[in-house]
């Protein structure tokens, strides 16, 4: 079922929970970023989701909250991160004996746009459009 169609269908969805937390369970170090934690532990990623759709969910989301241009690691491309994150989500979903969605997680730049901060309005929009094609790539 499209997910459009799934929001109308006045049916509950629920959502996955906090995956921070589900990380930290799991071994994420103090100090390391949940993207970077992720990326070196893909098959721990896809199995946190599963995990998660095995209770029941509808809808898991990506593990790319802190994934835009502001908050990723500089060492990392922003496209392709968010490509593979999406990728892990999705080879979690998909198989399933029922519908299960993948929402892109976006989080906040952390950044104030001028004039009370230095970056522009359409460099914001640049960067999170970067960020959800590359979800968007990922599935």
């Amino acid at each position: 079922m499209d997910f459009r169609n799934a929001l109308n269908n006045e049916e509950l969805m629920l959502l996955d929970g906090a995956m921070g937390t589900m990380l930290q369970a799991h071994g994420l170090p103090v100090g390391m970023s949940p993207e970077c934690f992720c990326l070196e532990n893909t098959a721990l990623l896809q199995s946190i989701h599963e995990k998660y759709i095995a209770s029941g969910v509808d809808l898991v989301t990506t593990c790319t909250f802190g994934a835009n241009p502001y908050k990723l690691d500089s060492n990392l491309d922003l496209f392709d991160f968010n490509r593979q994150m999406a990728e892990v989500a999705r080879a979690a979903a998909d198989g399933k004996n029922r519908a299960i969605y993948v929402a892109g997680n976006l989080g906040p730049s952390g950044q104030f746009l001028a004039p009370l901060g230095s970056v522009k309005p359409e460099e914001l929009i640049a960067g999170y459009r970067n960020q959800v094609r590359g979800l968007l790539a990922g599935g």
